[in-house]
């Protein structure tokens, strides 16, 4: 969810055919604890319909985001600088918006895909910058963003995993391909894989780590100044805070009920 509009902000895209995944049996709690030595992407599955949450995430949420951390481990000369320094001015301010997880037709909980990423976009970019949100029913793995100013994104989920390692707890990472085009500029190439670490407080609030890494696009010049080592690593934690009652807002929404479900 939250893996879009810091894509957009990164100015990153992804073509996996050129990038070598490697086969790991590393779980992804041991690779977000590796931060900041993260060399190669991890070992994903093709990511097929929705991505699927535990039934305690149903709801609507007040979802607040601060990045902690970041660095770039081959240096300035193969990042994007300006984004590189965009991301530096919000360190340690957090951003706040809304989230909502319903049920599908399957009666799964999955995230409201349009509502999510018009708010997050909204957070970031400013309300009146986004100017149109679209999800396509036949493939959910596809989100399409217009901003103000003949901006377009335009991002591709490609490789998924999931694990919950216990009760309460929930962990996912994704691999996706974003095009970032349009305002006179020359579209963005990289490849993006975030990795985010859910926890359910007694509370019911949840918290979670995040670690999003960017790497270069084969087709990118650089490309082969990096290879599959990321050129740029961000860490954040999150909270969310209920606020309705998982009821009343788990209910199916239209625009997700003629999309498929992740088969488990």
């Amino acid at each position: 969810m939250l893996r879009y509009i810091r894509a957009l902000l990164l100015t990153a895209t992804l073509v996996v055919g050129g990038m070598a995944l490697p086969a790991s049996t590393e779980t992804l709690r041991d690779h977000l604890r590796r931060y900041p030595s993260i060399n190669q992407p991890l070992a994903l599955e093709e990511a097929r319909g929705e991505l699927v949450y535990p039934d305690w995430f149903a709801g609507t949420w007040q979802v607040r985001t601060t990045l902690v951390d970041l660095t770039a481990p081959l240096g300035d000369k193969v990042i994007n600088r300006e984004a590189f320094e965009a991301s530096r001015a919000l360190k340690g301010k957090p951003v706040t918006f809304q989230a909502r997880f319903v049920r599908n037709t399957r009666r799964a909980v999955v995230a409201d895909l349009r509502f999510n990423a018009r708010s997050i976009a909204s957070a970031y970019l400013g309300k009146d910058n986004v100017l149109n949100v679209e999800v396509r029913p036949d493939n959910p793995n596809r989100q399409l963003l217009t901003l103000r100013g003949d901006r377009r994104g335009d991002l591709i989920t490609l490789r998924r995993r999931t694990e919950q390692p216990g009760q309460g707890r929930f962990d996912t990472a994704e691999l996706y391909q974003q095009t970032f085009s349009g305002g006179g500029r020359i579209p963005n190439l990289r490849t993006i894989e975030t990795t985010t670490l859910y926890k359910l407080g007694t509370d019911r609030r949840i918290q979670a780590e995040q670690l999003t890494a960017v790497y270069l696009d084969p087709r990118d010049p650089q490309y082969f100044d990096a290879r599959d080592r990321p050129v740029t690593l961000y860490r954040y934690q999150l909270e969310f805070e209920p606020l309705k009652q998982a009821g009343t807002a788990a209910r199916t929404s239209p625009a997700l009920a003629e999309r498929p479900t992740v088969q488990d």
